[in-house]
C-alpha cells in the first residue's frame, strides 16, 4: 500500500512538473493550435454544462482583478506577503555583533592623542556629535540589577514586617493565585491543544481520496464545517475558560493565559487550514481550466481561452513555489503527521511547508533562557505583589463607594489609584514583553532549530502606533495581514482602506475580550483606545508640531506606555 502511494504521488509529482512546462508554453501557443487540440477531442463525452462554464469563467474575473497589480500589471503570489529568513532577535543580534569589552569611547579618545595637537585642532571633517562611538551595554545591566536590588529590598522588608514575619513569599496573594488549580489548567489546556489536530485529520482524509482515485473532494462543505468548527472552538473554549462552578473555576492569571494560548491555537489552525484550501482550489481551477480547454463541445471565445490559460498558469506556479529539493515535495504532500507536529512545535503562526531552520541546539543558548524565564517570572511576581496589588486593592474599593461617578473626591481617588499603579504596570509590561517575545520564544526556537527570530522589531523607537501595532508582536501581525488584511480585500472586495479599518476593529475586538477575560465585565474602554490607534497616527503624520519631530513623537508614545495600560486598569477596576 506505501509503495502504491508513492507512486501516486511520484506521477502527480510528473503531471505537475508536466503541466507547468504546457502552461508556460501554452501563454505563447497561438489560439489555433488550441482548437485544434479541442476539434481532436471531439468526441470526446461530456457531462459540463454551460452554466458550470460561466461560473468558472466569472470567479476567474473576479480573481484576475484582485490577483493583478495595478501598477506593474503582473500576478500577485498569495505568499508574497509574509516571507521567512534566519534572522535573530534585536537583543541577541546586538549582543553577539557587540560584545562587551568595556570603555569604548576611552579607546577611541587615547587613540586621538597619539594624532598631532595642531591636528585635533584644525580638524573640522567631523561633528563633536559624531566624533565618538560608545555602547549602552551597562545600562543594561544596571537595569536587571536595579530590579533584583529593589526586588531584595521589598523580601526583606517584607520578612522583616511584624504581621507577615511568620509567613512566606509562597503565601502571597499573587503566588497562592498563580498555583491555584493547576491540574484544571493543565487538562483545559491539553483538551484545547488536542483540537488542533481536527484540521489535519481533515485534509489528511482528502488527500487520501486524491491518492487513490485522482479525485479533487474539496468544495465549499469543507470550507463551511471550518467556519463552524473555527467559531465553535472560539466561543466554547470562551465559555470553559470563564465557567464557575465548584471544583472549575480559574483565576484570572488562569484565565488570560488559557484565552490567549486558546488563540494562538485558533490562528494556527486557521493557517494550516486556510493554506491547505488554498492549494487544493488551486488544483482544482488547474483540473477545471484544463477539462474546459480541451472540451470541443463548450465554445470559448478568444479572451475567454485566454482567461483559461491564464488561470492554469498562476495556479500551478502558486503549487510550484510552494515546492521544495526539485519538486519532490509537491502539495499535497506536505500534509503528513510529521509535518503538521513540527508546525504545531514552531514558534509562528502562519503555516507553509518549508522554514529556514538552524543546523544545531545551542544549549548554552537554551539553557540562558531558561534562566531568563524563570528568573523574569520571579521578577514578574515581585512587581505585582509589591508594586502593583496594593494598587490595585485600592482601585477595587472604588468600586464600592457610595461617591458620585462624577464627584470630584471620587475622581482625586481614582487618580491616586492609577498613581499607585504606573510604577509596577510600567516594569511589569517590559517584563512581559522580555518574558514572552525574547526568552520563551527565544527558547523554544531554539529547541526546534526554529531559524527565524524575528519576533519583534525595535518598537521602543516608535514615533506612531501604527508602527507600534506592526512590530510590537510581528508573529500576529504577520497573521492579521494575510489572513484579514489581505483576505478581506481579496474575498469581500475592501479597499485598503477599509480593510484596516476592518483589522484594527478585528484587533480591538479581540484586545476587548482578553479584558473581560482578566475582569468578568464588558466597558469598551480598550476597545475606544485601540481604535484610537488611527487618527492618532494620521494626526502625529500629518499635524504641527508632531510632524516630522520623532523626538516628540517618541516621548508622547512612551507617556502611553506608561500611562495607558495603568488607565484602562483602574478604569476596569473602578468603573
Amino acid at each position: 500500500m506505501e509503495r502504491e502511494q508513492e507512486m501516486v504521488l511520484e506521477k502527480t509529482a510528473e503531471e505537475h512538473a508536466t503541466l507547468h512546462l504546457r502552461t508556460q508554453q501554452v501563454e505563447i501557443e497561438p489560439i489555433p493550435q488550441v482548437k485544434e487540440e479541442r476539434h481532436m477531442n471531439s468526441k470526446l463525452e461530456s457531462n459540463v454544462t454551460t452554466q458550470d462554464v460561466k461560473t468558472h469563467l466569472d470567479k476567474l474575473r473576479h480573481l484576475k482583478k484582485v490577483r493583478t497589480s495595478k501598477s506593474t500589471g503582473k500576478a500577485i503570489s498569495f505568499f508574497n506577503d509574509v516571507k521567512f529568513a534566519n534572522r535573530p532577535t534585536i537583543m541577541d543580534s546586538y549582543l553577539k555583533s557587540h560584545p562587551f569589552t568595556g570603555p569604548i569611547q576611552e579607546n577611541q579618545v587615547k587613540v586621538n592623542e597619539k594624532m598631532s595637537s595642531d591636528k585635533i585642532l584644525t580638524d573640522t571633517t567631523h561633528d563633536n556629535d559624531q566624533l565618538f562611538n560608545t555602547s549602552f551595554y551597562g545600562f543594561y545591566i544596571l537595569f536587571w540589577m536595579g530590579l533584583g536590588f529593589c526586588s531584595l529590598k521589598r523580601i526583606i522588608d517584607f520578612y522583616l514586617d511584624e504581621s507577615s514575619y511568620r509567613d512566606s513569599l509562597f503565601k502571597t496573594d499573587v503566588f497562592l493565585t498563580m498555583s491555584t488549580n493547576l491540574w484544571n489548567v493543565f487538562m483545559l489546556d491539553l483538551f484545547l491543544l488536542v483540537q488542533m489536530f481536527v484540521p489535519f485529520v481533515v485534509h489528511y482524509y482528502i488527500k487520501s481520496i486524491y491518492l487513490k482515485t485522482n479525485r479533487i473532494v474539496w468544495n465549499s462543505n469543507y470550507r463551511n464545517f471550518f467556519i463552524f468548527f473555527e467559531l465553535s472552538f472560539f466561543f466554547g473554549s470562551l465559555l470553559l475558560i470563564m465557567r464557575h462552578s465548584p471544583g472549575w473555576s480559574f483565576n484570572w492569571i488562569s484565565r488570560i493565559f488559557l484565552f490567549l494560548h486558546s488563540m494562538v491555537i485558533l490562528m494556527k489552525m486557521h493557517s494550516y487550514t486556510f493554506y491547505n484550501s488554498y492549494l487544493w482550489n488551486m488544483l482544482k481551477d488547474i483540473s477545471l481550466s484544463k477539462q474546459y480547454l480541451r472540451d470541443s463541445k463548450i465554445d470559448l471565445t478568444f479572451q475567454e481561452t485566454q482567461l483559461l490559460e491564464k488561470d492554469i498558469i498562476f495556479a500551478n506556479s502558486e503549487i510550484n513555489s510552494q515546492s521544495f529539493n526539485n519538486n519532490k515535495d509537491l502539495f499535497p504532500q506536505n500534509i503528513t503527521l510529521k509535518d503538521f507536529l513540527r508546525f504545531c512545535l514552531f514558534p509562528v503562526i502562519i503555516y507553509q511547508t518549508e522554514y529556514p531552520r538552524n543546523e544545531k541546539i545551542r544549549w548554552g543558548f537554551v539553557f540562558e533562557k531558561f534562566c531568563a524565564t524563570i528568573g523574569t517570572i520571579f521578577l514578574m511576581m515581585m512587581v505585582g505583589e509589591f508594586l502593583m496589588w496594593p494598587g490595585v486593592k485600592y482601585g477595587m474599593s472604588l468600586r464600592d463607594t457610595d461617591l458620585p461617578l462624577l464627584d470630584p473626591i471620587r475622581i482625586l481617588k481614582w487618580f491616586n489609584a492609577a498613581a499607585h499603579i504606573i510604577p509596577g504596570f510600567s516594569i511589569m509590561y517590559i517584563l512581559v514583553f522580555y518574558l514572552i517575545w525574547d526568552a520563551l520564544l527565544n527558547a523554544i526556537a531554539e529547541l526546534t532549530r526554529f531559524g527565524d527570530r524575528y519576533f519583534y522589531g525595535d518598537w521602543w523607537n516608535c514615533v506612531t502606533w501604527g508602527e507600534f501595532s506592526r512590530i510590537w508582536n510581528v508573529p500576529v501581525h504577520k497573521f492579521l495581514l494575510r489572513y484579514v488584511y489581505h483576505s478581506s480585500i481579496t474575498d469581500w472586495n475592501f479597499s485598503k482602506a477599509q480593510a484596516t479599518w476592518f483589522t484594527f476593529i478585528l484587533s480591538a475586538i479581540f484586545h476587548e475580550l482578553s479584558m473581560y477575560v482578566i475582569f468578568g465585565r464588558v466597558r469598551y474602554y480598550l476597545f475606544l483606545f485601540q481604535l484610537s490607534q488611527l487618527p492618532a497616527t494620521v494626526i502625529s503624520e500629518n499635524v504641527w508640531p508632531f510632524k516630522n519631530n520623532p523626538v516628540l513623537l517618541n516621548s508622547l508614545f512612551w507617556f502611553g506606555v506608561c500611562t495607558g495600560p495603568t488607565v484602562i486598569c483602574t478604569l476596569y477596576l473602578a468603573l
